[in-house]
C-alpha cells in the first residue's frame, strides 16, 4: 500500500520551499501524479513516469486522455474521491499498458488536496509499484501454499532463518524409472518428468507444503516449513492420496496417448529437523536437515519392499486426529536410525482391499507381535487366500514360518530393514 504519511510529509514540506518539496517528490520510490481542478496534470515525479511508462509530456495533458479505455477506473476514481472528499484506496489495480500490450500491477491512493481554508485544489494519485511482488508471488506460487507466501511477504528473510521444529516429509519416487527412460529416450522422459512434476506441484500446494527439491524423478516435499502447523501430518497424508488420484487422471490421458503408465511410491516421516537457508553466499537453498528426512527417504524406499503405494511412520500415524483406512505391515529399524518405527500402509485410495481383509490382516499383525507364529500365519494365510498378490502378508506369512521354525531371541517384534 502507498505510505499513509505520504500526504502529511507533503503538507509538511509545503511551509519549507518549493525547491524541497520538488527534491522530496523526485527521491520517492512511490510514484506522484498532481491534477488541477480542471482535471489537467500538474506534476508528474520520476517514480510515476517509470511505473505508468510516461514521459514529462504527460505535464500539462488533461488526466482523461492519459487514463483512457481500459484506464478509464482512474477518473471515476478521482470523482468519487472529490465527491466524498475523502482519500480513496485502491489496493492490487492494474493499469494497462498500451505501448507493451500489457498489465502492471499497482496499488493506488486518491488523495483530494485542500487548501489551508479547505478549499480544493485537485487531487493526487500516490502509486506504489507491486509489480515485482507479484512476479515474485507467482514464482512462489509454483513451491509455496498462499498461506506460507502472505506470511513470507509480511516477515521476509525472518521467514527463512534456521529454527528447529517439527515438519511432516514427504518422498516419492517414480517406479521402475531407469528401464522406463531406457525405453522413452531423452526428450521424451524429460518431457514425461515435467508433466508429472507440474501435476503433483500442484497436490502438493494445494494440501499446504512446499516443494523443496526434485532429486532425479524423486520429490522432497515438507509440511509444517518453514511455518508449523496442528495439520502438517493430516496434509501430508492426504497430499500422498491426492497423488494417486491425480496420477490415476494423468495415465489414462496417456494411455489415450499410447504411452505407458507411471507408478509411484510415496513415504511419509514426521521428526524435530533444523529448517533455514542453508548453502554457500553464492547459492543458498531454503531446507531442512536431521534424522527425520533419512527416516522419510527410508520409509518410501520401503514401499519397494511391501508392495505399498503409500507408507507413514509411527510419529506421523500419531499425529493424525483422523486415523484413514490403513494397516501396520511392519515394525522396523531402518538404517541410519536407532529407534525403530511402525510403517503404516495407508489404504484411502485402495477400495480393492476389503475392510475384511484388513481386519484380518491386523489381527495376524497383532499376534505376530506377540510372537504366536502359528496363530498369525494362519491370520496371513486367510488374507492370501483372498488377495493372493498381497506382498505385506506373504512377507509376514514366510517370516512366520522361519521364525516358527527358529524362534528369534528377545523378541520385540522389531527387525532391521536395510
Amino acid at each position: 500500500m502507498a505510505d499513509p504519511m505520504l500526504p502529511s510529509a507533503v503538507e509538511a514540506a509545503a511551509h519549507h520551499s518549493p525547491t524541497l518539496i520538488e527534491s522530496m517528490l523526485r527521491s520517492l520510490t512511490n510514484g506522484v501524479v498532481t491534477v488541477g481542478l480542471d482535471g489537467v496534470v500538474t506534476y508528474m515525479n520520476p517514480a510515476a513516469s517509470r511505473i505508468l511508462r510516461l514521459d514529462d509530456s504527460a505535464i500539462g495533458q488533461p488526466l482523461a486522455d492519459i487514463f483512457e479505455g481500459f484506464n478509464a477506473w482512474v477518473v471515476e476514481a478521482i470523482e468519487e474521491a472529490n465527491a466524498s472528499g475523502e482519500e480513496k484506496l485502491l489496493p492490487n489495480s492494474e493499469f494497462f499498458i498500451a505501448a507493451e500490450d500489457d498489465w502492471i500491477a499497482a496499488n493506488l491512493t486518491v488523495v483530494p488536496l485542500r487548501d489551508a481554508a479547505q478549499a480544493s485544489l485537485g487531487v493526487m494519485l500516490v502509486i506504489e509499484d507491486v509489480q515485482r511482488e507479484k512476479e515474485l508471488r507467482r514464482t512462489m506460487s509454483r513451491y509455496l501454499s498462499n498461506e506460507v507466501i502472505d506470511r513470507l511477504m509480511v516477515q521476509g528473510d525472518a521467514g527463512l532463518g534456521g529454527s528447529s521444529h517439527e515438519v511432516t516429509i514427504l518422498f516419492s519416487d517414480i517406479r521402475g524409472f531407469t528401464p522406463l527412460t531406457e525405453r522413452l529416450g531423452a526428450s521424451e522422459t524429460v518431457a514425461m518428468l515435467n508433466e508429472y512434476f507440474s501435476f503433483m506441484e500442484d497436490v502438493v500446494t494445494n494440501r499446504g507444503g512446499m516443494i523443496d527439491k526434485y532429486i532425479g524423478d524423486a520429490i522432497m516435499a515438507l509440511f509444517g516449513s518453514p511455518f508449523p502447523s496442528e495439520n502438517d501430518a493430516a496434509n501430508a497424508v492426504q497430499a500422498a492420496t491426492d497423488m494417486f488420484q491425480v496420477l490415476h487422471i494423468l495415465n489414462a490421458r496417456r494411455a489415450e496417448e499410447g504411452k505407458g503408465a507411471i507408478r509411484i511410491g510415496v513415504g511419509i516421516g514426521t521428526g524435530t529437523v533444523i529448517t533455514g537457508n542453508i548453502g554457500s553466499p553464492k547459492r543458498m537453498d531454503f531446507t531442512v536437515i536431521g534424522d527425520p528426512v533419512n527416516l522419510a527417504a527410508r520409509t518410501e524406499a520401503a514401499t519397494k519392499t511391501y508392495g505399498a503405494d503409500i507408507l507413514v511412520c509411527d510419529t506421523t500415524w500419531a499425529r493424525l486426529a483422523e486415523k484413514p483406512r490403513s494397516r501396520r505391515v511392519d515394525i522396523v529399524r531402518v538404517r541410519g536410525q536407532t529407534r525403530p518405527t511402525g510403517l503404516w500402509e495407508v489404504l484411502a485410495h485402495r477400495p480393492d482391499i476389503a475392510d475384511a481383509v484388513i481386519a484380518l490382516h491386523e489381527q495376524g499383525f497383532d499376534r505376530y507381535v506377540a510372537g504366536d507364529w502359528d496363530a498369525a500365519l494362519r491370520c496371513f494365510q486367510q488374507v492370501l487366500d483372498a488377495r493372493p498378490e498381497d506382498r505385506p502378508a506373504a512377507l509376514l506369512a514366510e517370516r512366520c514360518r522361519r521364525f516358527g521354525l527358529a524362534p528369534p531371541s528377545a523378541w520385540e517384534g522389531v527387525v532391521d530393514h536395510e
